[in-house]
């Protein structure tokens, strides 16, 4: 009986002891991320192509997001890179950058960062 009684008690605390002990005991790599609202860059960057990993380049982080400031029209909604970040506009002549681009290349909406107010969630680790 004694025996069975300490297998009891046992199994219970081992039991209470996995169910509190819920913490990650792995390393945690997460960004920090904040927003930010800035000016025209007049980085020709912004500009070339679909290319994906220009605030990569610039920023140094991740963009998760991000808004135009039209000049009559107020901010955009949220754009997300690589999902509804396609513009309607092209590149309609190339141009010499340290990211060159070609005529009639498609861009993606921070191409307006080069010339438009613009505000962004960025994250870095």
């Amino acid at each position: 009986m004694t025996c069975y009684l300490s297998t009891w008690v046992f199994f219970v605390l081992m039991l209470t002891c996995c169910l509190c002990n819920d913490k990650v005991i792995y390393k945690r790599n997460q960004g920090v991320c904040e927003e930010k609202t800035r000016g025209p860059t007049r980085d020709c960057r912004w500009v070339a192509g679909l290319y994906r990993y220009v605030d990569f380049e610039i920023l140094k982080g991740q963009i998760i997001a991000y808004k135009i400031k039209w000049s009559t029209k107020g901010w955009t909604d949220w754009i997300v890179p690589g999902v509804n970040d396609a513009d309607s506009k092209f590149n309609p002549s190339a141009r010499t950058c340290s990211l060159p681009y070609e005529a009639k290349s498609m861009r993606r909406m921070w191409s307006y960062f080069y010339d438009h107010r613009h505000k962004y969630i960025i994250c870095k680790n």
